[in-house]
C-alpha cells in the first residue's frame, strides 16, 4: 500500500472523530445548553443533513479544482467549526457549528476516496478505500472515546477542541505527504443527472442510506439506551465504543480483502445481515455484559465493512465517474445518519426508549433486501454483457 494513503486516513480519522463525538457526549451536551437529550440527538441530523446536500453538490462545483487543496479546505473549516463548537453558548450556536462542521466534512471525505484510488493501480481499489476509510475504524477506537474520556474529565467543550486539534494536525500530514499535480477528471453537469437513471447505482445508494438510517435510529441514543436497559455507566460505554473500533478496524481490513476477491456486493449483503443480528442481540438479551460485548463487536465490524463495500461497489460500476459516485455515497452515507437520527427521536418521543430497536431492524432488514435485489440485477447484466457483447462500430 501507497504510504500516502495513511495522510488520507488520518483525514478520516479526524472526520469521523468530529462526527461520532457528539454520539458519546451526548448526555452532557443536553445538559450543558439545557435542552433534552431527544432535541440534542437532532445535532447528529444537522450535521448529516448538512453533509448529504453539501457533498453532491460541493463536488459539482469543485470538481475543476485539484483534489488536495479542496481537502485542506475542508479540513480548515472542520477545525473552525470545532472551535466553534468549543465556545457555544447555547444550542443554536451549536447547531450552525455542526452544520459548519457538514461542510467541511462534505468537502474532505468524497476527495479522499476519489484521492485513493489514483494512487494504486486498479486491481488495488479495494484495499485503498478499506486503508483510507479505516480512518473511520480508528476514529471510533480511539477517537470518539477519547472524546467521551476527556468531557468526563474536563467537559464536553474539550472534546470539540479536540477535533480542532486533530484537524490541523491532518492538514500538516496532506501538505508533508500528499503529492501535487494529482487531478480527477471534471465532470459536466449533465453526467451528474445521467447518474440518477442508472437503476444499479441507485439500488446501491439507497443501500446505504437504509443502512446508515437503521444503525442511526439505534446508535445516536445508544448511550441512553443501554443505560437505561443494561445500566451500563459512561465509563463502560467509552470501553464499548473502544471494542466497537477495534471490531470496525479488523472488519474494514477483511472487507479490503474480501471485495478484491469476492465482490463488493456480496460483502455489503453479507455484513447487513450481521448488523441485523448484532442489533437483535444488543435489544433482546438480559444476560449481562457479555452478550453486549458480542453485539457491539459484530455491529462494529459489519458496520465498516459494509461503508467500505458500498464504496468499492460505486467505483466499480462507473470507475470513471468515481468522485460522483463517492460523493453520492456520502451524501447517502450521512443522510442516512440524519434519518435515523430523526427516526430515533421521533420514536422514542411516541413509543418509548424500550422499543427504540424497531425502528433500526426495520431499516435493516429493507436495507438487506435493496442490496440482494441490487446483486441480483448485476448479475444478471453481467451474464447478458458476457452473451451478447456490446457491438462497436
Amino acid at each position: 500500500m501507497n504510504p500516502r494513503l495513511w495522510a488520507l486516513a488520518f483525514g478520516n480519522f479526524t472526520v469521523g472523530t468530529g462526527s461520532l463525538i457528539v454520539t458519546g457526549i451526548l448526555p452532557a451536551i443536553a445538559l450543558g445548553v439545557e435542552t433534552s437529550v431527544a432535541l440534542a440527538g437532532q445535532l447528529v441530523l444537522i450535521y448529516g443533513l448538512t453533509l448529504a446536500l453539501g457533498a453532491p453538490l460541493l463536488s459539482m462545483v469543485t470538481g475543476r479544482y485539484a483534489p488536495r487543496r479542496i481537502m485542506l479546505i475542508g479540513l480548515a473549516i472542520v477545525a473552525i467549526a470545532s472551535l466553534i463548537g468549543a465556545f457555544a453558548t447555547n444550542f443554536t450556536m451549536l447547531a450552525l457549528s455542526r452544520a459548519f462542521a457538514g461542510v467541511g466534512a462534505a468537502l474532505f471525505t468524497p476527495q479522499a476516496a476519489t484521492f485513493a484510488t489514483h494512487l494504486v493501480p486498479p486491481s488495488q481499489r479495494g484495499r485503498a478505500i478499506a486503508v483510507v476509510f479505516g480512518g473511520f475504524s480508528l476514529a471510533s477506537v480511539i477517537g470518539a472515546p477519547l472524546g467521551v474520556y476527556v468531557s468526563c474529565a474536563s467537559d464536553w467543550r474539550s472534546a470539540f477542541g479536540l477535533v480542532a486539534a486533530l484537524a490541523l494536525l491532518a492538514i500538516a500530514g496532506l501538505l508533508w505527504l500528499l503529492p501535487h499535480g494529482i487531478q480527477a477528471p471534471a465532470i459536466a453537469a449533465r453526467n451528474w443527472f445521467r447518474l440518477f437513471c442508472q437503476p444499479a447505482l441507485i439500488l446501491v445508494v439507497l443501500t446505504t442510506t437504509l443502512s446508515m438510517a437503521g444503525q442511526y435510529a439505534v446508535f445516536t441514543y445508544l448511550a441512553v439506551f443501554l443505560a437505561q436497559q443494561h445500566g451500563i455507566t459512561p465509563t463502560i460505554f467509552s470501553v464499548l465504543l473502544v471494542w466497537f473500533g477495534v471490531a470496525g478496524v479488523f472488519g474494514n481490513m477483511v472487507a479490503g480483502w474480501a471485495v478484491d476477491r469476492t465482490g463488493a456486493g456480496r460483502v455489503a449483503s453479507t455484513g447487513i445481515g450481521v448488523l441485523l443480528m448484532a442489533l437483535f442481540i444488543i435489544a433482546y438479551t438480559r444476560s449481562g455484559v457479555f452478550p453486549i460485548l458480542i453485539g457491539i463487536g459484530l455491529w462494529g465490524s459489519a458496520a465498516f465493512a459494509v461503508s467500505s463495500a458500498q464504496q468499492a461497489r460505486l467505483v466499480n460500476l462507473k470507475p470513471h465517474l468515481a468522485s460522483a459516485t463517492l460523493a453520492l455515497n456520502t451524501s447517502a452515507l450521512y443522510g442516512g445518519q440524519a434519518s435515523g437520527a430523526a427516526l430515533g427521536g421521533i420514536a422514542i418521543s411516541t413509543m418509548g426508549l424500550h422499543n427504540l430497536q424497531w425502528v433500526g431492524l426495520i431499516l435493516l432488514v429493507a436495507a438487506l433486501l435493496v442490496s440482494l435485489f441490487e446483486n441480483s440485477l448485476s448479475s444478471r447484466n453481467r451474464v447478458e454483457t458476457t452473451r451478447f457483447p456490446p457491438h462497436h462500430s
